[in-house]
């Protein structure tokens, strides 16, 4: 059994940093934050991610596709960002 409550997208989404972030290197991105939880993705350095909910060792991110715009805040429909979960800490560059 495990103890990790789950949270619906939007209710991450609404939680995410409005500034965008660099990964510095790669990261296997999930579906859910548990360990069962079939691997979604591979992030490349490089991708724009912006920081979400914290669930223990578990970080949410929001992320645009490839070579889509970057920010993840005004979009609607079908053109929101991905959520996906990361189980680390992130290695990133962040900009003022």
């Amino acid at each position: 059994m495990s103890d990790i409550s789950y949270v619906t997208a939007e209710q991450v989404r609404s939680s995410c940093n409005a500034e965008a972030e660099q990964l510095v290197e790669q990261v296997v991105a999930f579906q859910q934050p548990a360990e069962s939880a079939l691997g979604m993705t591979v992030l490349k350095p490089g991708r724009f991610i912006y920081r979400c909910e914290k669930q223990g060792i578990w970080i949410a991110i929001m992320y645009p596709e490839v070579n889509d715009k970057v920010n993840c805040h005004y979009r609607e429909g079908d053109e929101l960002c991905t959520i996906a979960w990361v189980k680390k800490d992130l290695n990133t560059l962040t900009f003022d």
